[in-house]
Protein backbone atom coordinates (compact mmCIF):
# COMPACT_ATOMS: atom_id res chain seq x y z
CA UNK A 1 0.00 0.00 0.00
CA UNK A 2 1.58 3.23 -0.86
CA UNK A 3 1.36 5.99 1.94
CA UNK A 4 0.82 9.49 0.47
CA UNK A 5 2.40 12.55 2.25
CA UNK A 6 -0.73 13.54 4.11
CA UNK A 7 -0.87 10.10 5.77
CA UNK A 8 3.04 9.96 6.44
CA UNK A 9 2.25 13.07 8.31
CA UNK A 10 -0.53 11.57 10.68
CA UNK A 11 1.69 8.42 10.70
CA UNK A 12 4.10 10.69 12.60
CA UNK A 13 1.61 12.68 14.66
CA UNK A 14 0.14 9.04 15.91
CA UNK A 15 3.66 7.81 16.55
CA UNK A 16 4.29 10.76 18.42
CA UNK A 17 1.46 10.82 20.86
CA UNK A 18 1.59 6.80 20.51
CA UNK A 19 5.15 7.46 22.27
CA UNK A 20 3.46 9.68 25.13
CA UNK A 21 3.70 13.32 24.38
CA UNK A 22 3.20 15.37 27.50
CA UNK A 23 4.31 18.40 29.66
CA UNK A 24 8.19 18.26 29.22
CA UNK A 25 10.29 19.22 32.17
CA UNK A 26 12.47 22.50 32.33
CA UNK A 27 15.35 20.45 32.85
CA UNK A 28 14.58 17.62 30.30
CA UNK A 29 14.78 20.58 27.19
CA UNK A 30 18.56 20.67 26.97
CA UNK A 31 20.27 17.27 25.51
CA UNK A 32 23.08 16.33 27.37
CA UNK A 33 26.84 16.14 26.21
CA UNK A 34 25.40 16.95 22.55
CA UNK A 35 26.42 20.19 21.91
CA UNK A 36 29.46 21.10 20.59
CA UNK A 37 31.63 22.87 22.92
CA UNK A 38 32.69 26.46 21.79
CA UNK A 39 36.21 27.18 20.63
CA UNK A 40 37.92 29.94 22.13
CA UNK A 41 39.64 31.85 18.61
CA UNK A 42 43.11 32.09 18.69
CA UNK A 43 45.09 35.64 20.18
CA UNK A 44 44.40 37.30 17.24
CA UNK A 45 45.76 40.27 18.46
CA UNK A 46 49.05 38.61 19.67
CA UNK A 47 49.30 37.45 15.70
CA UNK A 48 48.54 40.82 14.11
CA UNK A 49 51.87 41.98 16.20
CA UNK A 50 53.77 39.11 15.84
CA UNK A 51 53.66 39.20 11.52
CA UNK A 52 53.46 43.11 11.49
CA UNK A 53 56.04 42.97 8.82
CA UNK A 54 54.14 40.49 6.76
CA UNK A 55 51.11 42.54 7.33
CA UNK A 56 51.98 45.59 6.14
CA UNK A 57 53.46 44.95 2.89
CA UNK A 58 50.98 42.43 1.71
CA UNK A 59 49.06 43.95 -1.03
CA UNK A 60 46.86 41.55 -3.02
CA UNK A 61 44.84 38.27 -2.59
CA UNK A 62 47.41 35.67 -4.07
CA UNK A 63 50.03 37.31 -1.67
CA UNK A 64 47.52 36.94 1.45
CA UNK A 65 46.80 33.21 0.31
CA UNK A 66 50.35 32.66 0.60
CA UNK A 67 51.42 34.66 3.35
CA UNK A 68 48.21 32.41 4.97
CA UNK A 69 49.64 29.32 3.37
CA UNK A 70 52.83 29.18 4.61
CA UNK A 71 52.78 31.52 8.14
CA UNK A 72 49.34 32.26 9.24
CA UNK A 73 47.91 28.81 9.00
CA UNK A 74 49.98 27.27 11.35
CA UNK A 75 50.18 30.28 13.38
CA UNK A 76 46.81 30.36 14.04
CA UNK A 77 45.94 26.91 14.86
CA UNK A 78 44.63 26.26 11.62
CA UNK A 79 47.11 22.94 10.98
CA UNK A 80 43.79 21.03 9.37
CA UNK A 81 43.10 23.82 6.04
CA UNK A 82 46.57 23.51 5.30
CA UNK A 83 46.88 20.11 3.54
CA UNK A 84 43.30 21.00 2.14
CA UNK A 85 44.35 24.03 0.68
CA UNK A 86 47.43 22.23 -1.13
CA UNK A 87 45.09 19.76 -2.45
CA UNK A 88 42.78 22.59 -4.16
CA UNK A 89 45.65 24.12 -5.75
CA UNK A 90 45.29 21.65 -8.53
CA UNK A 91 42.09 20.20 -9.87
CA UNK A 92 41.41 16.81 -7.94
CA UNK A 93 40.99 13.43 -11.03
CA UNK A 94 38.33 11.96 -8.29
CA UNK A 95 36.84 14.41 -6.44
CA UNK A 96 34.00 12.57 -3.86
CA UNK A 97 30.29 12.85 -4.49
CA UNK A 98 30.23 15.51 -1.50
CA UNK A 99 33.51 17.50 -2.53
CA UNK A 100 34.98 19.23 0.61
CA UNK A 101 34.73 23.40 0.91
CA UNK A 102 36.99 25.54 -1.19
CA UNK A 103 38.80 27.27 1.72
CA UNK A 104 40.87 29.77 -0.19
CA UNK A 105 38.10 32.79 0.07
CA UNK A 106 38.08 32.89 3.72
CA UNK A 107 41.59 31.97 4.43
CA UNK A 108 42.75 35.18 1.56
CA UNK A 109 39.85 36.96 3.86
CA UNK A 110 41.80 36.20 7.22
CA UNK A 111 45.11 37.36 5.86
CA UNK A 112 43.60 40.56 4.55
CA UNK A 113 41.43 41.16 7.62
CA UNK A 114 44.74 40.62 9.60
CA UNK A 115 46.23 43.44 7.24
CA UNK A 116 43.29 45.97 7.84
CA UNK A 117 43.91 45.73 11.26
CA UNK A 118 47.48 45.78 11.44
CA UNK A 119 47.20 49.10 9.48
CA UNK A 120 44.30 50.16 11.49
CA UNK A 121 46.28 49.83 14.40
CA UNK A 122 49.16 51.55 12.66
CA UNK A 123 47.35 54.47 11.51
CA UNK A 124 45.68 55.12 15.21
CA UNK A 125 49.54 55.21 16.80
CA UNK A 126 50.62 57.96 14.20
CA UNK A 127 47.41 59.88 14.96
CA UNK A 128 47.53 59.95 18.48
CA UNK A 129 51.74 60.49 18.11
CA UNK A 130 50.40 63.81 15.79
CA UNK A 131 53.34 63.33 13.74
CA UNK A 132 52.71 65.50 10.39
CA UNK A 133 55.80 63.53 8.72
CA UNK A 134 55.28 60.21 9.70
CA UNK A 135 51.84 60.14 8.57
CA UNK A 136 52.99 61.21 4.99
CA UNK A 137 55.19 58.92 5.40
CA UNK A 138 53.34 55.95 5.81
CA UNK A 139 50.86 57.03 3.30
CA UNK A 140 53.18 57.00 0.54
CA UNK A 141 55.16 53.80 1.59
CA UNK A 142 51.22 52.21 1.72
CA UNK A 143 49.40 53.28 -1.12
CA UNK A 144 49.61 49.65 -3.00
CA UNK A 145 48.08 48.31 0.17
CA UNK A 146 45.62 50.81 0.72
CA UNK A 147 44.14 50.41 -2.94
CA UNK A 148 44.38 46.62 -1.90
CA UNK A 149 42.56 46.50 1.05
CA UNK A 150 39.86 49.56 0.24
CA UNK A 151 38.02 47.25 -1.72
CA UNK A 152 34.36 45.82 -0.40
CA UNK A 153 31.38 47.01 0.86
CA UNK A 154 32.90 46.31 4.67
CA UNK A 155 36.12 48.12 4.45
CA UNK A 156 34.18 52.13 4.51
CA UNK A 157 35.58 52.49 8.34
CA UNK A 158 39.00 52.16 6.94
CA UNK A 159 38.52 54.17 3.52
CA UNK A 160 36.96 56.74 6.29
CA UNK A 161 40.12 56.97 8.39
CA UNK A 162 42.44 56.61 5.22
CA UNK A 163 40.68 59.48 3.32
CA UNK A 164 41.01 61.62 6.09
CA UNK A 165 44.81 60.90 7.46
CA UNK A 166 45.51 62.25 3.34
CA UNK A 167 43.66 65.27 4.41
CA UNK A 168 45.99 66.06 7.42
CA UNK A 169 48.98 64.82 5.50
CA UNK A 170 48.74 66.99 2.83
CA UNK A 171 49.28 69.84 4.72
CA UNK A 172 53.07 69.53 5.51
CA UNK A 173 53.99 70.45 9.14
CA UNK A 174 56.92 71.95 7.15
CA UNK A 175 55.05 74.72 5.96
CA UNK A 176 54.85 77.57 8.61
CA UNK A 177 54.63 81.25 8.66
CA UNK A 178 57.23 83.41 7.73
CA UNK A 179 57.40 86.81 8.33
CA UNK A 180 54.03 88.58 10.41
CA UNK A 181 51.28 87.56 9.20
CA UNK A 182 49.30 88.48 12.25
CA UNK A 183 46.97 90.81 10.63
CA UNK A 184 46.39 88.62 7.81
CA UNK A 185 45.77 85.47 10.17
CA UNK A 186 43.48 87.44 12.56
CA UNK A 187 41.16 88.55 10.04
CA UNK A 188 40.96 85.06 8.02
CA UNK A 189 40.35 83.33 11.78
CA UNK A 190 37.43 86.21 12.26
CA UNK A 191 36.22 85.33 8.44
CA UNK A 192 36.44 81.61 8.93
CA UNK A 193 34.93 81.27 12.20
CA UNK A 194 31.77 83.14 11.10
CA UNK A 195 31.20 81.71 8.02
CA UNK A 196 31.86 78.08 9.07
CA UNK A 197 31.65 77.68 12.48
CA UNK A 198 30.87 73.97 12.50
CA UNK A 199 33.70 71.83 12.82
CA UNK A 200 32.27 68.24 12.87
CA UNK A 201 28.23 68.03 12.26
CA UNK A 202 26.48 69.32 9.47
CA UNK A 203 26.40 69.33 5.98
CA UNK A 204 28.84 72.20 5.83
CA UNK A 205 31.43 71.31 8.35
CA UNK A 206 34.87 71.63 7.85
CA UNK A 207 34.65 67.50 8.30
CA UNK A 208 31.84 66.96 5.46
CA UNK A 209 34.22 69.25 3.23
CA UNK A 210 36.92 66.82 3.75
CA UNK A 211 34.99 63.71 3.29
CA UNK A 212 33.40 64.83 0.13
CA UNK A 213 35.82 66.95 -1.65
CA UNK A 214 39.18 65.71 0.24
CA UNK A 215 42.16 68.43 0.65
CA UNK A 216 41.34 70.00 -2.60
CA UNK A 217 37.84 71.09 -1.25
CA UNK A 218 39.60 72.13 2.49
CA UNK A 219 42.30 74.23 1.32
CA UNK A 220 39.05 76.05 -1.63
CA UNK A 221 37.54 77.29 1.92
CA UNK A 222 40.71 78.05 3.70
CA UNK A 223 41.56 80.06 0.65
CA UNK A 224 37.94 81.84 -0.03
CA UNK A 225 38.61 84.38 2.21
CA UNK A 226 41.88 85.65 0.45
CA UNK A 227 40.05 86.29 -3.28
CA UNK A 228 36.57 87.84 -0.61
CA UNK A 229 39.42 90.21 0.86
CA UNK A 230 42.13 90.43 -2.02
CA UNK A 231 44.97 89.61 0.72
CA UNK A 232 48.59 88.83 -0.37
CA UNK A 233 48.76 85.46 -1.93
CA UNK A 234 51.50 84.61 0.08
CA UNK A 235 50.05 85.71 3.37
CA UNK A 236 46.95 84.39 2.63
CA UNK A 237 48.67 80.80 2.23
CA UNK A 238 50.50 81.11 5.35
CA UNK A 239 47.59 82.22 7.13
CA UNK A 240 45.72 79.34 5.85
CA UNK A 241 47.97 76.72 6.84
CA UNK A 242 48.34 77.87 10.10
CA UNK A 243 44.83 77.79 10.53
CA UNK A 244 44.26 74.53 9.59
CA UNK A 245 47.29 73.65 12.14
CA UNK A 246 45.96 75.11 14.78
CA UNK A 247 42.23 74.81 14.40
CA UNK A 248 41.20 71.95 12.59
CA UNK A 249 44.30 69.41 12.16
CA UNK A 250 43.56 68.45 15.99
CA UNK A 251 39.61 67.83 14.84
CA UNK A 252 40.54 65.55 12.23
CA UNK A 253 43.47 63.71 13.70
CA UNK A 254 41.00 63.16 16.58
CA UNK A 255 38.65 61.77 13.61
CA UNK A 256 41.62 59.44 12.18
CA UNK A 257 41.96 58.02 15.25
CA UNK A 258 38.33 57.45 15.74
CA UNK A 259 37.67 55.99 12.67
CA UNK A 260 41.18 53.59 13.08
CA UNK A 261 39.63 52.10 16.22
CA UNK A 262 36.12 50.97 14.97
CA UNK A 263 38.19 49.78 11.79
CA UNK A 264 40.20 47.98 14.11
CA UNK A 265 37.28 46.80 16.35
CA UNK A 266 35.74 45.52 13.07
CA UNK A 267 38.38 43.74 11.53
CA UNK A 268 38.65 42.10 14.49
CA UNK A 269 35.51 40.91 14.50
CA UNK A 270 35.50 39.52 10.99
CA UNK A 271 39.12 37.52 11.69
CA UNK A 272 37.33 35.74 14.64
CA UNK A 273 34.17 34.65 12.38
CA UNK A 274 36.75 33.45 9.64
CA UNK A 275 38.87 32.48 12.26
CA UNK A 276 35.66 29.96 13.53
CA UNK A 277 34.45 29.41 9.84
CA UNK A 278 37.86 27.78 8.84
CA UNK A 279 38.34 26.07 12.53
CA UNK A 280 35.07 23.84 11.98
CA UNK A 281 35.27 23.59 8.02
CA UNK A 282 36.15 19.47 8.59
CA UNK A 283 33.35 19.32 11.39
CA UNK A 284 30.16 20.98 8.87
CA UNK A 285 31.97 18.83 5.70
CA UNK A 286 31.46 15.20 7.73
CA UNK A 287 27.89 16.86 8.14
CA UNK A 288 27.11 17.44 4.50
CA UNK A 289 28.32 14.11 4.12
CA UNK A 290 26.34 12.41 6.59
CA UNK A 291 22.88 14.44 5.51
CA UNK A 292 23.37 12.98 1.92
CA UNK A 293 23.89 9.64 3.27
CA UNK A 294 20.28 10.17 5.20
CA UNK A 295 18.65 12.08 2.40
CA UNK A 296 15.95 9.92 0.97
CA UNK A 297 12.54 8.63 1.81
CA UNK A 298 12.88 5.47 4.20
CA UNK A 299 9.84 3.17 5.25
CA UNK A 300 9.86 3.78 9.39
CA UNK A 301 8.80 1.02 12.13
CA UNK A 302 8.92 1.76 15.64
CA UNK A 303 7.65 -0.44 18.41
CA UNK A 304 6.91 0.83 21.58
CA UNK A 305 7.84 -1.37 24.15
CA UNK A 306 5.79 -0.28 27.02
CA UNK A 307 3.22 -1.38 25.12
CA UNK A 308 3.97 -3.31 22.32
CA UNK A 309 2.59 -2.02 19.49
CA UNK A 310 4.36 -1.26 16.19
CA UNK A 311 3.56 2.01 14.10
CA UNK A 312 4.22 2.37 10.78
CA UNK A 313 5.15 5.81 8.11
CA UNK A 314 7.11 6.86 6.09
CA UNK A 315 9.81 9.49 6.95
CA UNK A 316 11.52 11.66 4.09
CA UNK A 317 14.67 13.54 4.85
CA UNK A 318 15.60 15.97 2.11
CA UNK A 319 18.41 17.26 0.89
CA UNK A 320 20.21 19.64 3.55
CA UNK A 321 20.78 22.91 0.65
CA UNK A 322 16.54 22.83 1.13
CA UNK A 323 14.80 25.65 3.03
CA UNK A 324 12.55 24.40 3.96
CA UNK A 325 10.16 20.57 3.83
CA UNK A 326 6.47 19.52 3.38
CA UNK A 327 6.84 16.79 5.96
CA UNK A 328 7.65 17.29 9.94
CA UNK A 329 11.29 17.57 10.50
CA UNK A 330 13.85 16.95 13.02
CA UNK A 331 14.70 19.76 15.25
CA UNK A 332 18.52 18.58 15.36
CA UNK A 333 19.88 15.58 13.45
CA UNK A 334 23.58 14.58 14.52
CA UNK A 335 25.52 12.44 12.48
CA UNK A 336 29.33 10.94 13.17
CA UNK A 337 30.49 7.85 10.93
CA UNK A 338 27.61 5.54 10.88
CA UNK A 339 25.81 7.01 14.35
CA UNK A 340 22.83 9.11 13.43
CA UNK A 341 21.45 11.10 16.59
CA UNK A 342 17.75 12.26 15.57
CA UNK A 343 15.36 14.85 18.66
CA UNK A 344 12.08 15.20 17.34
CA UNK A 345 10.44 18.29 19.38
CA UNK A 346 6.37 18.54 19.58
CA UNK A 347 4.08 19.74 21.81
CA UNK A 348 4.35 19.14 25.38
CA UNK A 349 7.62 16.90 24.71
CA UNK A 350 10.75 15.38 22.40
CA UNK A 351 12.06 12.66 21.36
CA UNK A 352 15.46 11.27 20.86
CA UNK A 353 16.41 8.33 18.52
CA UNK A 354 20.02 6.16 18.57
CA UNK A 355 20.44 5.07 15.06
CA UNK A 356 23.27 2.85 13.23
CA UNK A 357 23.60 2.91 9.48
CA UNK A 358 23.62 -0.76 8.10
CA UNK A 359 23.51 -2.66 4.93
CA UNK A 360 25.52 -0.51 3.15
CA UNK A 361 23.55 2.69 4.50
CA UNK A 362 20.49 0.81 3.39
CA UNK A 363 19.10 0.17 6.89
CA UNK A 364 18.62 2.41 9.69
CA UNK A 365 18.29 0.59 13.26
CA UNK A 366 18.32 1.43 17.01
CA UNK A 367 16.04 2.52 19.89
CA UNK A 368 14.40 5.63 20.78
CA UNK A 369 13.43 7.28 24.58
CA UNK A 370 10.38 9.63 25.22
CA UNK A 371 10.57 12.37 27.41
CA UNK A 372 7.52 10.41 29.08
CA UNK A 373 9.41 7.75 29.52
CA UNK A 374 8.07 5.57 26.61
CA UNK A 375 11.13 3.65 24.53
CA UNK A 376 11.62 0.78 22.13
CA UNK A 377 13.18 -0.01 18.92
CA UNK A 378 13.61 1.85 15.33
CA UNK A 379 14.05 -0.40 12.18
CA UNK A 380 14.14 2.38 8.51
CA UNK A 381 14.32 0.58 5.49
CA UNK A 382 15.34 2.77 2.38
CA UNK A 383 12.80 3.18 0.38
CA UNK A 384 13.99 5.79 -2.01
CA UNK A 385 17.15 7.87 -2.34
CA UNK A 386 17.47 11.83 -3.01
CA UNK A 387 17.25 12.78 -7.07
CA UNK A 388 20.15 14.01 -7.76
CA UNK A 389 20.32 17.90 -8.88
CA UNK A 390 20.02 18.68 -12.66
Amino acid sequence: MRITHRQSSRLLFVFLLAAGGGPEPAAECATSGLAPSLVEPANLRAIVRQYANQLQTVSSDSEALTLYRTELGQALGLHDTLALLREQRVPARHRPSIPPPDLREPATRLAAELAIWHMASHLRAIGEATADQGLREWLETTTVQQQWLSKGADRQTLNRAVALAKVVGSFEAADRQQGDISIAYSRLVAYLDQSYPQLTTGNTSWLAIAKEHGATGVRRRLMEFAEHDQLNSPHAEQAAWRYFNERLRPVFLAQVVASAIRAEAEAEQHAIRLWSQLRSWRAEWNTRKGRARLCGTWLWTVHNHQNHQDHKMVITFPPSETPTAPEPQPARIIILGDGVYLRWEFPGGYQEDSLLFTGKGQRLEGTFVNSRGPWGSITGKRAAACKQKE
